[in-house]
């Protein structure tokens, strides 16, 4: 036997690659995550924190926006039932 590999022998001895440490039995596995749409979601959700605040800062609410287009929309066929036709 090879003096470098008697730790494989006996499994509580175990080591670690990469902390060197005991290995312990109940790790588990991490989920895999794609880091493109990672980097992609995250640059979304800044995006949308950023509109946020430059709706709050500059202009009405969307909803208010909205209710404006509407209530546009529908003088405008009002005013144009009542015109007399010619």
């Amino acid at each position: 036997m090879k003096p470098g590999r008697c730790w494989r022998i006996l499994p509580a001895l175990s080591l670690d690659r990469r902390t060197n440490e005991p290995k312990t039995g109940n790790r588990t596995m991490s989920n895999v995550v794609n880091l493109r749409q990672a980097r992609k979601t995250k640059a979304r959700h800044e995006k949308e924190v950023v509109a946020e605040a430059n709706r709050a800062k500059h202009g009405i609410s969307k909803s208010a926006h909205n209710k404006a287009k509407v209530m546009a929309v529908h003088h405008e066929k009002r005013l144009e039932g009542h015109k007399l036709d010619e």
